[in-house]
């Protein structure tokens, strides 16, 4: 099985960029000190430039590489990088932020109650994301499209 590096590198960067964004809020209200509102009003700009922007971008982006990616040695050499590249992107951005965080007050977040139970959610509910599928879908339809 080949490990396309492309896909792997271009999910990696997307995802590290929508999970930063994503998870910056802590950024905003503890570090730079924007007032409640404020932060409210950039996350949702966040939100809508994520949730309308970033599909869009991801999927041009991944059909682009899907017409010079050949198939023939399998779905697995598309999908496994894939897949990995969402995943680790989400949780290096997930768990820097939190690490960067819990610097800032000595620890603290570590020592929480529900900081294992956190984990596990966000390394689920990480692994099948919206990249994941934005990805798939457009690698699939440029080997479709290719075929014809």
């Amino acid at each position: 099985m080949r490990f396309e590096w492309v896909v792997f590198l271009v999910a990696l960067g997307f995802s590290l960029v929508v999970g930063a964004l994503q998870n910056s809020y802590l950024f905003w209200q503890r570090v730079l000190y924007v007032p409640l509102e404020m932060t409210v009003w950039v996350f949702f700009f966040v939100g809508v430039v994520s949730f309308f922007v970033s599909p869009l971008v991801l999927f041009a982006s991944f059909y682009l590489i899907g017409r010079k990616i050949d198939f023939s040695s399998g779905f697995q050499s598309v999908i496994v990088p894939l897949f990995l590249g969402n995943w680790a992107g989400h949780l290096i951005a997930y768990f820097s932020f939190r690490l960067w965080y819990s610097s800032l007050y000595a620890g603290q977040y570590f020592w929480e109650p529900y900081f294992f139970s956190e984990i596990v959610w966000v390394v689920v509910s990480y692994a099948l994301s919206l990249e994941f599928f934005v990805g798939l879908s457009a690698l699939a339809i440029a080997h479709i499209v290719k075929r014809r």
